[in-house]
């Protein structure tokens, strides 16, 4: 048990530290869109290179990307893999002591790379996905994990697993919202992070984005 647990502690931390530093720099860091993106003076349109889009309020989140998460190396996220585009509410930067930015409020739009032909084996994937991801893990990297809901999300009101979970155990206090979608052939996920110290201030900001989902 010793072992099982030093080997997903590194896993989940490594995942972790990949979540807050690793997602790829637009140059001025902020979600001001391209023109052909910006809906008008304080709307834009979040980059869909990855099939998911919302529309963002300008100025306020930073626009960044990572082509494939989680990018250990490590087989035990074999299967797993996706996709994703960051948005993180730059006035909830609490930087680290070597400047790098540490977002308290993110939310991750992601595109998984497997693909599913049917609404049963996306629902099996779903189930398989948090389990290995959550539930393997509770007591380790997270404290709960709730158990799925279904949910109605998304300019297309998009049919929506949800569950939530709570992180601790030697890692800042928080909480993962966790909403995944399935539009043949592939399934989408929309994570909320939130650190418990600004999610009274920030949840309610990105709630409001849960509306503008779009899937293209």
């Amino acid at each position: 048990m010793k072992t099982l647990f030093t080997r997903k502690s590194f896993l989940f931390l490594a995942l972790a530290s990949t979540l807050l530093f690793s997602c790829k720099k637009e140059d001025d860091n902020t979600l001001n869109g391209r023109p052909e993106d910006i809906l008008d003076k304080e709307h834009v349109v979040l980059n869909d290179m990855y099939g998911i889009t919302a529309i963002f309020p300008v100025d306020q989140w930073t626009n960044t990307y990572m082509d494939t998460m989680p990018t250990n190396p490590d087989r035990y996220f074999d299967g797993y893999r996706y996709n994703v585009i960051c948005a993180s509410l730059l006035s909830d930067n609490n930087p680290s002591e070597s400047g790098e930015p540490r977002y308290a409020t993110t939310i991750y739009f992601m595109r998984f790379h497997e693909t599913m032909e049917s609404k049963e084996a996306a629902n099996s994937y779903i189930q398989s996905y948090k389990k290995k991801m959550y539930d393997d893990l509770k007591n380790i990297y997270y404290t709960e994990v709730s158990e799925p809901t279904d949910t109605i999300l998304g300019k297309e009101n998009y049919t929506a697993t949800h569950f939530t979970a709570r992180r601790g155990n030697d890692v800042k206090e928080g909480t993962e919202d966790v909403y995944l979608i399935y539009k043949s052939p592939r399934l989408y996920g929309i994570t909320i992070k939130l650190d418990d110290d600004m999610r009274e201030a920030s949840l309610s900001k990105c709630m409001d984005i849960l509306p503008t989902v779009s899937i293209k």
